[in-house]
């Protein structure tokens, strides 16, 4: 097992250290996700209901965050996929495993507690293809199709990456406030919109890593991302906008708002072009953040977690409710990054390192049988 784990450290070493603005830019994307999950799921009632600070604070966790969040994540997925010449089949691997371990892991615990009547081996053992989570599902398939679409994209002239995302923005995020697609809104329909957003927040951040970005304009980004947001989620203006684009809420490219994928990309390149040294404990933490997702968006968990744990329902009209608010999402990210940090150490990094092992001895031996076959 020594030699298994010089080859670890070897590899790693081999790896450049990840980019620690990068990694917290991944924490504060799931923070708002969680966040947004806390509102949603939690049944948090419309803002309009509330008076005009708690509006505003309800606003930007309901209409904003989630999305922001999202977005964030493929904006980095473009950021760094678009460079890579081949697929990265372990990626992938890992990825599904993961998934794997929360989707059977969760259900066998729910089976076990009554929540859950049957354990239906077919949706638990395959939750890509069942979509048991919407965001890896499309995700998966973006990393899918990322080889094509990095070829296209490497072999585009700047001005034709341009014109890409410009096309993207007004067809996706433009056209559809103006005059609104109808259509039925069926599941496969509402995939197929996502993943065509998913492939433009991903061009985006690929534009970005191939034309990099003056740093003079840092100290205009903040202000920028916190006036898209406020823009969608400040009850005035929100309600303005819907009472000029009454059909907004009713198409699919309503998810991709324009200020919010603004506030997306003023964010994503905001916290790209801070000064932060590479810092082991911000991407330790980043590297559990999709375990987060996985464990708090399992299809039953909702209930269980908002209603039942920390009794949202109960603590809405009161002034305990930011407070409840805190302490739930630091409670389930803290709860889901210490879970996918045991999964990698106990399970994920002794797998691999296994693999690795077995790759060792038995390449040096195929290749010496081909040569041999070859004489």
């Amino acid at each position: 097992m020594s030699g298994n784990r010089r080859q670890s450290k070897e590899k790693a070493l081999l790896k450049p250290p990840r980019e620690s603005n990068f990694e917290l830019f991944r924490i504060f994307c799931m923070l708002m996700i969680v966040t947004y999950h806390y509102m949603l799921h939690g049944e948090i009632p419309e803002p309009a209901v509330w008076g005009v600070n708690k509006a505003v604070w309800v606003g930007i966790q309901q209409a904003g965050f989630g999305r922001v969040g999202v977005e964030g994540f493929l904006l980095i997925a473009g950021y760094f996929g678009c460079t890579a010449q081949k697929f990265r089949a372990e990626k992938w691997v890992r990825i599904e495993l993961q998934m794997l371990f929360y989707s059977i892991g969760l259900a066998a615990v729910f089976v076990g507690l009554g929540l859950i009547p049957t354990f239906e081996w077919k949706v638990w053992f395959f939750p890509f293809s069942r979509a048991l989570y919407w965001f890896a599902t499309c995700y998966i398939m973006l990393m899918l199709l990322s080889p094509f679409l990095n070829s296209m994209l490497q072999n585009l002239s700047q001005k034709m990456r341009l014109a890409l995302v410009l096309g993207w923005v007004f067809f996706y995020c433009v056209w559809p406030m103006l005059y609104p697609v109808r259509y039925l809104r069926t599941e496969s329909m509402t995939y197929i919109g996502n993943f065509c957003g998913y492939l433009g927040m991903y061009v985006i951040g690929a534009y970005v890593r191939l034309h990099p970005t003056p740093k003079k304009i840092l100290p205009y980004l903040g202000l920028s991302a916190f006036g898209f947001l406020l823009i969608e989620t400040y009850p005035k203006i929100r309600m303005l906008l819907l009472s000029l684009l009454p059909d907004l809420p009713k198409t699919v490219q309503g998810k991709w708002y324009l200020p919010t994928v603004l506030c997306a990309v003023s964010l994503f390149l905001l916290f790209k072009n801070l000064p932060i040294k590479p810092n082991r404990t911000i991407n330790l933490i980043s590297s559990a953040t999709f375990g987060v997702y996985l464990l708090h968006s399992f299809p039953y968990m909702p209930e269980v977690l908002w209603t039942n744990v920390f009794h949202t329902d109960q603590v809405t009209k009161s002034g305990a409710l930011p407070l409840n608010a805190l302490l739930a999402v630091s409670a389930v990210f803290t709860t889901g990054i210490l879970m996918d940090l045991f999964r990698q150490y106990a399970l994920e990094k002794p797998l691999f390192r296994l693999v690795d092992s077995i790759k060792a001895r038995l390449l040096p031996k195929i290749s010496k049988r081909g040569k041999e076959g070859e004489t």
